[in-house]
């Protein structure tokens, strides 16, 4: 349970994060609480759990003739398809998703490994 809560901790600063990266560079994409964050980061989880893998699925032939590119963009469209669902979570253009989807899953690397070094 410790893990889970610290993992959760770890993607909603990541989001947060990212929200903060993009305005700075001009890209529409906001975070306005704590509680969209949440929200954004359980239903992204629960979307690249069960969604995720279905779309890769289906789109396997594709995904190995574009060398797993399909998979970049099925990434990008699951994190646009959260933020049409969670308000306060807001992705505005292809450009913002796929810094978001980037710079999120990097960010989130990053901290998981720097937390979990400490332990």
């Amino acid at each position: 349970m410790r893990g889970f809560l610290l993992r959760l901790f770890v993607s909603i600063l990541a989001l947060w994060l990212t929200g903060v990266l993009a305005r700075q560079i001009g890209l529409d994409l906001r975070v306005d609480s704590f509680w969209a964050a949440l929200g954004a980061v359980l239903l992204l989880g629960l979307f690249n759990a069960t969604l995720g893998p279905l779309l890769k699925l289906v789109t396997l032939p594709l995904n190995c003739l574009t060398l797993g590119l399909v998979g970049f963009f099925i990434n990008i469209f699951l994190f646009w398809l959260v933020s049409a669902i969670i308000p306060g979570f807001e992705v505005a253009g292809f450009l913002a998703a796929c810094f978001g989807s980037l710079v999120m899953g990097f960010l989130n690397g990053v901290l998981t490994s720097l937390l979990a070094k400490k332990k």
